[in-house]
């Protein structure tokens, strides 16, 4: 799935993705909610085209990565072109990059040594 908007412009409390042409948005849903995730549509002239996640407040990585497999999931039932379990771990290591850049602040504030 490719991700919109700009990452410059991306909201804190949506995620975005586009519906690939090939894709039958109403199975593909379907199949995620039956896994549990429920995604919002698009609206308007984005009916059909685009779907959202949404992520605002307390929100674990263990959520995040879950999400992420029932997307993968979701995507092998309707036949995508999917590497299993390659968007958990990417997944996975952009979460335990930032975490290494926060743990490491953290400490540094608290004056331990960086």
């Amino acid at each position: 799935f490719t991700l919109l908007p700009d990452p410059a412009h991306a909201s804190h409390t949506v995620t975005a993705a586009w519906v690939p042409d090939e894709l039958d948005w109403k199975v593909f849903n379907g199949e995620a909610k039956r896994r549990g995730l429920v995604l919002a549509g698009g609206q308007g002239k984005l009916k059909g085209r685009i779907f959202r996640v949404g992520h605002l407040g307390s929100v674990e990585i263990e959520q995040i990565l879950g999400a992420m497999a029932v997307l993968e999931e979701a995507s092998l039932f309707v036949g995508r072109d999917v590497v299993p379990g390659a968007a958990v771990a990417a997944a996975q290591r952009a979460a335990l990059a930032v975490l290494a850049v926060t743990s490491r602040d953290a400490a540094v504030t608290a004056g331990a040594p960086a």
